[in-house]
């Protein structure tokens, strides 16, 4: 009778098929939100990597209209919208147009000296986006 002593097989993150040990679970990110009454922490989804979807509380938002922020993961604000799906659908149709994971200087700088800067402005307010200005 012949015993294996070989190793028992592992998956990609390295622990044995039959290792009970849970992965580690990923977070949801967080965004800290400055308000009259103190810093604010909401959670936040990142549909594209480096941008941030979330909603400020009704209590708390500038324009209640609009609860729902598209940001860089800087913090940088992109734009407000109605709802959580405008949002994302403005992240995924400005996904492209820049390497959202870097410094948000270096993300406006590949936007506009790339030549997106009116295709960005059109894809958020295609999705909703609370106007700017008048």
């Amino acid at each position: 009778m012949t015993t294996s002593t070989a190793a028992p097989a592992r998956n990609r993150g390295g622990r044995t098929q039959h290792d009970p040990t849970p992965i580690k679970e990923q977070h949801m990110p967080t965004v800290e939100l400055t308000t009259a009454t103190g810093t604010l922490t909401v959670e936040a989804t990142e549909p594209v990597p480096g941008l941030r979807v979330y909603e400020v509380p009704a209590a708390h938002a500038p324009l209640p209209q609009y609860p729902w922020v598209l940001a860089h993961h800087e913090g940088r604000t992109l734009g407000l919208f109605t709802t959580a799906y405008d949002a994302n659908g403005a992240a995924a149709a400005v996904a492209s147009m820049a390497d959202w994971t870097r410094g948000a200087m270096t993300a406006a700088n590949e936007i506009s000296f790339g030549g997106h800067a009116e295709r960005f402005g059109l894809a958020l307010i295609a999705h909703g986006c609370a106007p700017t200005s008048k």
